[in-house]
């Protein structure tokens, strides 16, 4: 299995500590502390489930060049 090549950031403020992206994530990558989502970076794939499933949309999806280079999908066509 190959990394997105992003990572998540979470907004702190806009958090509401609800936990879906800690439920949603697929590799475990997620805990809330204190009410925050940790993202710990070396189990978290990048797959975005959380940035989907965030009700606050208080999670985005950054480039992490140190986890290699994004796939890009338009390339493949």
């Amino acid at each position: 299995m190959a990394h997105s090549g992003y990572k998540p950031v979470v907004e702190a403020v806009s958090c509401s500590g609800c936990g879906m992206c800690a439920e949603i994530c697929p590799f475990g990558a997620i805990a809330l502390q204190e009410d925050l989502p940790q993202v710990n970076g070396e189990d978290c794939m990048g797959c975005g489930l959380c940035v989907s499933h965030c009700p606050a949309d208080s999670i985005s999806l950054l480039l992490a060049p140190e986890r290699g280079i994004p796939l890009d999908v338009e390339l493949l066509a």
